[in-house]
């Protein structure tokens, strides 16, 4: 496979589980503010089941128009790969938790790299394995918290890491 290649689970038609496929995607291009993380983990999300159905559960007029083949997934956690010239206060090799681009558009995050904006990443703790922390937030926007979260998200880097750590110990979400 060649480096603007890479694997990743992309949906082709709405439908069950079986309209999932692993296959070669392209590798994203990173965009201004973006990093690109080599995902170690994500999270499962009702709304991941909601579009691979094709948001059934809208009304037809509320449903996104959508175009083919899709990447599913909005929580990821792993490592920088690389960084965008603009963005400041994260390096190849930080481990970092997000929630990707959520609820603005489509993430990606079913794949083996993705591209985030720098304002969407925090951190991972370094006591917190990258399966927890991705699951972690899909827990959080479950609970209700999501509003605070995003608020939260928009701020510094540094209250960003703290919330996220609340998050990883409860005190947010439970």
């Amino acid at each position: 496979m060649s480096a603007t290649m890479m694997k990743a689970i992309r949906q082709h038609a709405f439908g069950g589980p079986d309209v999932l496929v692993y296959e070669d995607a392209p590798r994203p291009v990173l965009q201004a503010g973006e990093v690109l993380v080599r995902v170690h983990a994500i999270g499962l999300n009702p709304p991941d089941w909601y579009l691979r159905d094709g948001m059934k559960i809208l009304p037809p007029e509320w449903r996104p128009a959508v175009q083919f083949p899709i990447i599913l997934g909005t929580d990821i956690s792993g490592l920088i790969a690389e960084v965008g010239p603009d963005v400041l206060g994260f390096a190849v090799g930080d481990a970092v938790y997000s929630m990707v681009r959520f609820p603005d558009g489509f993430s990606n995050a079913y794949a083996e790299y993705v591209s985030v904006p720098s304002s969407d990443l925090a951190r991972k703790p370094a006591g917190v394995d990258h399966a927890h922390a991705a699951a972690a937030l899909c827990r959080c926007s479950r609970r209700g918290s999501f509003s605070s979260r995003r608020a939260t998200m928009s701020r510094t880097r540094s209250s960003r890491a703290s919330m996220s750590q609340s998050h990883l110990r409860g005190d947010v979400c439970l």
